[in-house]
């Protein structure tokens, strides 16, 4: 999954620059957006592999951009993984409910977070492959 390109969504920006070196440093083509409004901008203009989604946004909260990704059919196949202080059970049902490929809370493990956007490259590239199967 080398060379994938990652789409961090998240205000804080600490926490943005931080995944976004890691994962550069892994191998990806990684970028980060601090608002609902520029992910989904810049999610069709560029579809990511993955996306890192924090849950609270200052204009939408994660769970409606992750609906809305899902029902864009150019962005259905994008993995999409919630990174969230949102520790509550509630939020975690929520997350998958709304079609989130994972769930975790800061704060996290880098080096687990950078292996779970690994998995979840390999995720995308498998549903890519069974959609033109399907075809």
């Amino acid at each position: 999954m080398k060379g994938a390109r990652v789409l961090v969504v998240d205000d804080e920006a600490d926490i943005a620059r931080l995944l976004v070196f890691r994962l550069q440093d892994a191998g990806f083509d990684a970028e980060a957006v601090g608002t609902a409004t520029a992910a989904l901008a810049r999610a069709a203009a560029c579809p990511p592999a993955v996306v890192l989604l924090d849950v609270m946004l200052p204009d939408l909260s994660g769970f409606e951009v992750c609906r809305r990704l899902r029902r864009d059919p150019k962005l259905a196949a994008v993995s999409i993984m919630m990174v969230t202080a949102r520790a509550e059970m509630v939020d975690c049902s929520v997350a998958f409910e709304v079609g989130a490929d994972d769930y975790i809370v800061k704060p996290f493990d880098v080096l687990d977070l950078v292996e779970r956007v690994r998995a979840l490259g390999r995720l995308r590239r498998d549903r890519g492959a069974a959609r033109r199967a399907a075809r």
